[in-house]
């Protein structure tokens, strides 16, 4: 299996780039292609226009949460618990609350989390 990273700056070609990989390796092999989270259904969209098919079986894509959650339901963690947004929440604010004199961006605004 390989895994690439495609990075670079707006508008140099990374989303053509992986169009058109994936048009090459189309039918030959599954394709994941891991997407952020609110980016899937435009990623399913240009699929189609790029690969001129009508269903998507041997591409699939993923956004990291997804996949996170594919990964543990293959291994078996059937009793995972995740960390709802308070919970998130309610870290970040202990983290800025002890490392406050750490912080010298934050500093000032410290008292307004």
């Amino acid at each position: 299996m390989e895994f690439f990273v495609v990075y670079g700056k707006s508008g140099v070609g990374k989303s053509k780039y992986i169009y058109d990989d994936i048009k090459r390796e189309f039918g030959r092999k599954k394709i994941y292609l891991i997407v952020p989270e609110q980016s899937n259904l435009t990623a399913e969209q240009k699929l189609f226009e790029n690969l001129e098919i009508e269903t998507l079986m041997e591409v699939e894509v993923l956004t990291l949460s997804r996949m996170a959650t594919r990964v543990l339901d293959e291994i078996g963690e059937k009793n995972r618990n995740i960390l709802s947004p308070v919970g998130k929440s309610m870290i970040i604010f202990d983290i800025l609350s002890k490392e406050k004199s750490n912080l010298k961006f934050l500093r000032k605004i410290r008292k307004k989390y």
